[in-house]
């Protein structure tokens, strides 16, 4: 099976592409703070992030479910990390709606994975896209940007799985990844 794997570089985006006959699907780093108003990062304390977008395309009619998706946290050790995911709109801009929610994540700090369980498995489409909002305390947004994410093969549908490199599918906000110890 030939597999291709894609790795775009620019200021704006990082995009990592993974494809095999029928089915592809690409990450995609943004690192954008979705709160217009600086009062209310003042008020609770942290910034609302979008860091990232993962697409799913299909070509096969066969029906896939996606019913979760982790992120495994690579860089200094932190206790907690709060992050939604949410579904966007075909040919629309994303908007973090509540109709649009997917899952709330669930941080395992002793693994350092942010987890989403799906509220009800979502049938996947031809195209369907997904994005990452991150809940960042102000002391946590240096850390995070100085470490990756890796998205666990093993919660990807088996069609997928198949499609993607043998090697971790990263998401680097930094090509070094500390390894110290942290108190965050």
């Amino acid at each position: 099976m030939k597999q291709i794997a894609l790795l775009i570089l620019s200021t704006v985006t990082l995009t990592i592409a993974y494809a095999s006959p029928g089915y592809e699907f690409k990450i995609e780093k943004h690192w954008q703070n979705l709160e217009k108003d600086s009062k209310n990062s003042t008020l609770f304390g942290s910034l609302w992030i979008w860091a990232a977008t993962i697409t799913f395309k299909k070509r096969p009619p066969e029906k896939i479910m996606l019913d979760n998706l982790t992120l495994q946290w690579k860089g200094l050790p932190i206790n907690n990390l709060t992050g939604t995911l949410f579904k966007k709109e075909p040919n629309k801009p994303f908007l973090p709606l509540e109709t649009n929610l997917v899952s709330d994540g669930t941080w395992n700090n002793e693994k350092q994975t942010l987890t989403f369980k799906f509220k009800k498995q979502e049938a996947l489409h031809p195209t369907d896209t997904f994005c990452v909002v991150l809940a960042v305390p102000k002391n946590l947004e240096a850390v995070l940007q100085e470490g990756s994410f890796a998205l666990e093969q093993k919660t990807l549908p088996i069609a997928f799985r198949n499609s993607a490199p043998k090697k971790k599918l990263s998401l680097s906000y930094n090509q070094t990844v500390p390894t110290k110890k942290s108190n965050l």
